[in-house]
């Protein structure tokens, strides 16, 4: 499939949102390469000096002085070697298929081989004097008579746009902000929008109104180009354009990008193919930058390319709104870093249904995102994420990773997914960072290494209502299924539920170091790990602690301990399940305070219940295989005493019945208040007392309930 062959019998014929923009236009002018062909321009002239490209750019001028028309180029291997540029509107170049090639492969310098663009007008950028916010129609200037209705502007500014950790794929901490818009009316220095601002422009950020001059109705469809790689040329560039298509070109050895598009409004990129663009750091099938809107690419193939579709640069102005990229596919080669290449400059993409092989996916990072039913290796959403659905798709990874999160924003949901990987220490899904509103639900993950990992590092806030459901792992390695850190950030309302985890190493894994877990909630997990590893664990290796959380209605089989607790306040584990822990059902262990333990079914472990002496605020009631129901070997008689002396506590950590009888017993005092009898049975909550005032000792019988 190198030549595109089999994709082009795939795609080629199948419907397409077909927009046909230049069909007011008759004027229709032919090239060919030999006098012999019937054209209005022939190659072989002698005016052209037997330059190719001199004919075609000869041909492409009369157009321009007509206002636009149609540029045919017959069948035949045109040799070019210099640019090819248009400056008007209204074009169409067409060939004859593959049987038209564009061969640039002679060029000697970085080029451009088919430039066409508009252009912004310096001499006419104009600084506001008001903030415009998103969802405002106006723009105040300094100075509105600069400008007319009809007129296409950016509206930009220097400010930060997005700020995100510099090591993060090697991107830079500053995106600045812009748009393009058209002037709807002006009144004075007041300029109406037809569309609402997608985005702030301060003073503060020296926020600026630029003209520009645009290109409209471009199409270049059904030819081949053919690049030089040691000269990293670009095939087609497009600058300042509005309604736009590329269609059904094949690019060979454009090593830098194959189509490169700037400030273009309404851009449609469909059916073409791409071989060879690889150049390192840059290598695009098709790159859109600055702010590009409104863009479909779709059915496009390619192999041996950095990235097939990438959007946003360093230096970039804007956000690139509107973007849907779809039924796309990516052949592996050795220099593919991902099929998709978005920077932190994009609002409201979607990514669906592409097939990237045994390549990455690529990352994402932007605002309001959609990455759904895409089959790949690898997708990773490093940094500034705010806004994104990722589900239905069919990560088999090759890297360290099937989905990794760097998300400094979040509210992004994780559904319905499969990831598996048999590399050794593949994680599944590893989200890290800030974690905000992040849901992971109803996923497969099948790896070596991690299956689900949520971690807040340094230098960012924590994270907050975190729920991972109803999701299958398994993790066949020496990671843990499912695994919570805090580092140096608290993290507030985490919800693990309904999953269902088996693993060759330890089962739910949380970890706190120096910081708080709060408001976690276990709850109804299934964990089948061996008995040299934990089921279910809340650890703290330093000052952190876990508050106001719940361990409950899990199932653990096998494991060391089934459940462990340690640092843990006011935290409840009730109606678990623990069978055949080698070592201890549940362990409640140092740091830990005002705990319930109930209900809890322990009994074919090896040790049901493990406390750490010292351990204080607890109540253990009705553990199957820890709490005795019945007598059991009672403590010793106290001394006599007045209610606050010869007290004996009920340190057993379930309710206990005590009767006592004979003797000779003046008072009998349940946690220094007199019950005023002197024999009977008695309820004794955990850590309540009894003490007795006797002159003959009596008997006593314990019976735990």
């Amino acid at each position: 499939m190198a030549d595109g062959t089999t994709w082009k019998t795939q795609y080629l014929n199948t419907d397409i949102d077909e927009v046909l923009l230049n069909g007011k236009f008759g004027n229709i002018v032919t090239v060919a390469k030999t006098k012999a062909e019937r054209a209005n321009y022939y190659c072989d002239n002698a005016v052209y000096a037997g330059s190719d490209a001199v004919c075609i750019q000869a041909a492409l001028d009369y157009i321009s002085g007509l206002g636009g028309g149609i540029l045919y180029l017959k069948g035949g291997h045109y040799n070019c070697t210099s640019q090819l540029l248009y400056t008007g509107s209204n074009l169409t170049i067409m060939g004859d298929d593959a049987n038209t090639i564009l061969d640039f492969s002679s060029v000697a310098s970085n080029l451009r081989c088919i430039y066409i663009h508009g252009a912004i007008t310096a001499t006419n950028s104009v600084v506001t004097t008001a903030d415009a916010l998103e969802g405002a129609l106006t723009v105040t200037v300094a100075d509105g008579s600069k400008f007319s209705a009809g007129d296409w502007v950016r509206v930009r500014s220097e400010g930060i746009l997005i700020t995100y950790a510099a090591d993060v794929y090697g991107d830079p901490v500053l995106k600045r902000m812009g748009e393009i818009q058209k002037i709807k009316s002006i009144n004075g220095n007041i300029l109406t929008f037809y569309e609402l601002l997608h985005g702030d422009y301060k003073l503060s950020d020296t926020a600026t109104v630029d003209k520009m001059t645009m290109v409209e109705n471009i199409t270049l469809k059904d030819f081949k180009m053919i690049g030089n790689p040691a000269q990293y040329p670009y095939g087609i560039s497009v600058e300042q354009c509005h309604r736009l298509k590329i269609q059904n070109i094949q690019s060979v050895d454009m090593i830098d990008r194959a189509t490169h598009i700037v400030d273009c409004v309404w851009f449609r990129w469909y059916d073409n193919y791409v071989i060879g663009s690889n150049r390192t750091g840059l290598g695009y099938g098709c790159h859109i930058q600055n702010s590009s809107r409104d863009v479909i690419c779709k059915r496009n193939g390619g192999i041996d390319c950095r990235h097939l579709i990438a959007c946003g640069g360093d230096a970039d102005y804007g956000v690139q709104y509107t973007q849907n990229w779809s039924d796309n596919i990516l052949e592996y080669d050795s220099k593919t870093v991902g099929m998709f290449g978005p920077h932190p400059t994009y609002k409201g993409l979607i990514i669906s249904n592409n097939n990237a092989g045994q390549c990455s996916l690529g990352f994402a990072n932007g605002l309001d995102t959609i990455v759904t039913g895409n089959t790949a290796t690898s997708f990773a959403i490093p940094s500034a994420v705010d806004g994104m659905i990722f589900s239905e798709n069919v990560i088999d990874s090759i890297a360290d990773h099937c989905l990794t999160i760097r998300s400094q924003k979040g509210h992004i949901k994780i559904f319905n997914n499969k990831f598996s990987c048999s590399a050794v220490d593949c994680d599944g899904i590893n989200a890290a960072y800030q974690m905000k509103n992040l849901v992971i639900e109803n996923n497969e993950v099948n790896v070596a290494g991690i299956g689900i990992n949520c971690t807040t590092y340094s230098g960012l806030m924590g994270s907050e209502n975190v729920s991972i459901k109803n999701n299958k792992v398994t993790c066949t390695g020496t990671e843990p299924g499912i695994t919570v850190i805090s580092t140096t950030y608290d993290i507030v309302g985490v919800t693990v539920e309904d999953n269902t985890v088996i693993s060759a190493a330890d089962g739910i894994m949380f970890t706190c170091y120096n910081n708080n877990i709060t408001r976690a909630i276990v709850e109804n997990n299934k964990v089948t790990v061996p008995a040299t590893a934990m089921g279910i664990s809340m650890d703290s290796t330093g000052t952190g602690l876990y508050a106001q959380s719940s361990v409950s209605e899990n199932t653990v089989y096998g494991s060391l301990d089934g459940i462990k607790l340690t640092h843990c306040t006011y935290i409840d584990a009730v109606h678990n399940r623990v069978f055949s822990a080698a070592q201890n059902g549940l362990s409640i262990l140092t740091g830990c305070i005002y705990y319930n333990v109930m209900d809890n079914d322990l009994a074919t472990c090896a040790t049901p219940l493990l406390r750490t002496a010292g351990v204080t605020g607890r109540i253990i009631i009705n553990n199957r295989g820890y709490n005795p129901v019945g007598s059991f070997t009672a403590p010793d008689i106290p001394s006599s005493g007045d209610g606050t002396t010869g007290q004996v506590v009920n340190n057993f950590g379930y309710p206990c019945e005590v009767y006592i009888h004979g003797g000779t017993v003046t008072a009998i005092y349940i946690s220094g208040t007199a019950t005023g009898l002197t024999t009977g049975t008695f309820r004794i909550e955990p850590l309540q007392n009894v003490a007795l005032t006797y002159s003959s000792a009596p008997t006593w019988t314990w019976r735990g309930l």
